[in-house]
């Protein structure tokens, strides 16, 4: 081909034509060579995956090139329907608009509620929800059920679309808020919409007394308005109005838990019921899967593609009716965990951040953003009445008890050094917000966005050491007597935080399966030998300084009955938050013991050629240990003191049985510790799977030092159940 490629058609048959007519006026025409056949050829040489390279044709257009040829592509190809629409199908008696059949409007619905799930999976609204054309205008439907459960849809979408752009914490891979046909739809208003469904209700009800049609379907037909009823009573319970944000509303809103939930054990049950009714709903032709839902009267998967933009479409696929129950099963066990446990982790900032982080492991995008707009609905007050500044306090009251809040210290009454102590806590209050909203985001974002939040935290950290400082030197000055008792202080704390996000960093680099093995050597050492064992120090000095405060306050005791009931609740608070310490320091030691025995397991891999390690290492490990780079002092190790640290390089040259023999017995000690860490409710899950895994790959080192076996290892994460810590398997 001299210039241009030849245009080719697709025929229903799948085969590549070209029409006669069309080829010749183009030969003749722009003095081109037809090459279909020779082209063709080509391709069957390629193997498969393989892709052709050029000085004019490189990786961009062979992508391009298999997107364009996916079928899905295709949809922008079909030629459009004319009598597409709402108004359409009612004139042309195409929708039951009236009176619906119960099977097939129990179908409507549940297929209405399945196209939201889609939504909610970054599909396109106009490709999933609004292909139901009875949501449109819903004046023109007259069979009241459908009209007011379309009313309740489009409520959901205006709720979820407020929910999920508020909390700030999707990505185009997890929602899509584009519409172009959104302005034309008409909404109404919350409580109008829930009165109604009230109103429908009350209706089915007696007809199912009156017995007047199958009471099986009537049921069925009233648990879903039902259902739908109490998700928008939950939503208006747990989350701020659409308007709440806007500049006439000055009512600031805080969740209401008792009444949200009732709601949703009313959703929970009328859930139950949907699932076991779901098949009295109309069934596809043929008993195919449920498709785009167009074989029901309600639903034209065509009819917004004049809206889309000129590009090459995307056939959104709907998830079957089935598969959204499964969801919204999922989405009200997510938010029975946000009503019944997330008013007990608020004590401390640190019980926050776990929270969420956990919370945000296995949600959708949906009960993330509901999460965030559920804690932090105005401003920095969790639940819109707890001050996070309050918070923070506390929290370093209970990690570190600084001087600063210490009432008889004269720090407590300068107001120098209180303004700084405040100046202070604004900028925690600044740091921990990015943190908490962070983690709503999906995994991968996290550990994106986890460099930023480790550089905001090094800042804080400089400040810390400002206010430690100028604290310091206050007492001095005054020649008070607890001058340098616990130096520091402040900054142990942001020390401690910063270690947390590269500990979350490392777990969620391996989670994510970015690494292979020839790269474990530098990322377990790192783990190791820089966070846990650092982590482990901060634990220490806090413990320290608790039971230093633990002390004085036992010399304290005999006081009024009312300091005294203040006194002994602060000492409760501070000895649980010391056992929680000690338990802390035990699991991350056993942390260390385990990533020392991966390291060296892995330096006896290499030595003995069982693991090839390709150049250009110091590039990887810079590329790994990036996130780490504005922060200061020992936490960022160049990979030259990381050869020289670790000695991996003497390793590789020595007997690889040494390396395996170390392995097992840093397998063995990391379980001896396990043993000794007490079932908390952290860590008791966790426990026996870790156990687990040392006692195999314990025994798989000590195969591999006594060279009894000559097999290859496989690093098995999906057996373990665990982020950073495999089973070694033979192959």
């Amino acid at each position: 081909m001299s210039d241009g490629v030849v245009g080719m058609a697709v025929s229903n048959d799948g085969v590549f034509h070209l029409p006669n007519t069309s080829i010749a006026h183009a030969l003749n025409y722009m003095n081109m060579k037809e090459i279909t056949i020779e082209f063709f050829a080509e391709c069957n040489r390629l193997a498969l995956g393989e892709l052709a390279k050029s000085n004019s044709f490189h990786l961009g257009e062979a992508m391009s090139a298999i997107e364009i040829m996916d079928p899905k592509m295709d949809a922008g190809m079909i030629p459009m329907e004319k009598d597409l629409g709402l108004e359409n199908a009612i004139k042309t008696g195409k929708l039951n608009y009236k009176d619906m059949p119960l099977p097939e409007l129990i179908a409507t619905m549940d297929a209405t509620l399945s196209s939201i799930v889609t939504w909610l999976h970054a599909q396109p609204l106009d490709q999933t929800v609004y292909t139901n054309i009875c949501l449109h205008n819903t004046k023109y439907i007259e069979d009241n059920t459908l009209r007011v459960f379309s009313l309740a849809s489009l409520q959901f979408v205006n709720i979820f679309k407020f929910v999920v752009q508020m909390a700030a914490v999707f990505n185009e891979e997890d929602f899509n808020t584009t519409s172009l046909i959104e302005n034309e739809i008409k909404y109404s208003d919350d409580a109008s919409v829930f009165s109604q469904l009230k109103i429908v209700e009350n209706e089915i009800q007696k007809k199912i007394r009156n017995k007047s049609e199958s009471i099986p379907h009537l049921e069925a037909v009233y648990y879903r308005i039902n259902f739908v009823r109490h998700f928008l009573d939950l939503c208006r319970n747990l989350l701020p109005p659409t308007n709440a944000y806007s500049q006439n509303n000055d009512v600031k809103f805080t969740p209401k838990f008792k009444e949200a939930a009732c709601a949703l054990a009313c959703c929970q049950e009328a859930l139950k019921k949907i699932e076991s009714s779901w098949n009295l709903g109309s069934q596809p032709i043929n008993e195919m899967d449920d498709g785009d839902f167009s074989w029901l009267s309600a639903f034209q998967p065509a009819v917004n593609r004049q809206f889309l933009p000129p590009t090459f479409p995307r056939d959104s696929k709907m998830i079957p009716r089935s598969d959204a129950l499964v969801y919204l099963r999922n989405v009200l066990n997510k938010l029975t965990c946000i009503i019944c446990e997330l008013a007990d982790n608020i004590s401390n900032i640190e019980y926050i951040l776990k929270f969420v982080r956990k919370f945000s492991e296995e949600s959708c995008i949906l009960t993330r953003s509901i999460l965030q707009l559920v804690l932090l609905p105005y401003d920095d007050c969790i639940f819109g009445l707890h001050p996070l500044t309050q918070i923070i306090s506390d929290s370093i009251q209970l990690f570190s008890s600084p001087v600063i809040l210490d009432q008889s210290a004269p720090l407590y009454y300068n107001t120098e050094c209180q303004e700084a102590w405040k100046e202070f806590l604004v900028l925690n209050v600044r740091a921990f917000l990015a943190v908490i909203q962070l983690f709503g985001h999906n995994l991968t974002r996290q550990r994106d966005k986890l460099a930023g939040a480790i550089e905001e935290f090094s800042i804080l950290q400089t400040e810390a050491e400002k206010a430690d400082s100028s604290f310091d030197s206050f007492l001095l000055k005054n020649n008070s007597p607890i001058a340098y008792k616990k130096p520091v202080a402040l900054s142990a704390f942001v020390l401690y935080h910063i270690l947390q996000l590269m500990h979350y960093y490392w777990s969620l680099t391996f989670k994510l399966e970015l690494l292979v093995p020839y790269e474990y050597t530098y990322s377990y050492w790192y783990f190791g030998e820089v966070v846990t064992k650092w982590l482990r120090s901060m634990i220490e000095r806090s413990s320290n300084f608790l039971m230093a405060e633990h002390s004085t306050v036992n010399k304290e005791k005999k006081k009024a009955d009312r300091k005294r009931a203040f006194k002994q609740k602060k000492e409760i608070l501070v000895r649980q938050r010391i056992t929680e310490l000690q338990a802390m320091l035990i699991y991350h030691r056993a942390e260390t013991y385990l990533a020392d025995a991966y390291f060296h397991f892995c330096a006896g891999l290499i030595a003995s050629a069982n693991l090839d390690v390709p150049g250009g290492e110091a590039i990887r490990y810079r590329q790994r240990t990036s996130a780490f780079i504005s922060i200061s002092g020992p936490l960022m190790v160049p990979y030259l003191h990381y050869l020289r640290a670790s000695r991996i390089e003497n390793m590789k040259a020595k007997d690889p049985a040494k390396c395996f023999q170390h392995a097992e017995e840093a397998f063995l000690m990391a379980r001896n510790e396990l043993m000794n860490l007490d079932s908390t409710k952290e860590f008791k899950p966790l426990i026996p799977v870790l156990e687990r895994i040392c006692k195999q790959n314990a025994v798989i080192s000590r195969l591999f030092a006594a060279q009894k076996i000559h097999k290859d290892v496989i690093f098995d994460f999906s057996s373990s159940n665990h982020w950073m810590f495999p089973l070694l398997k033979l192959s």
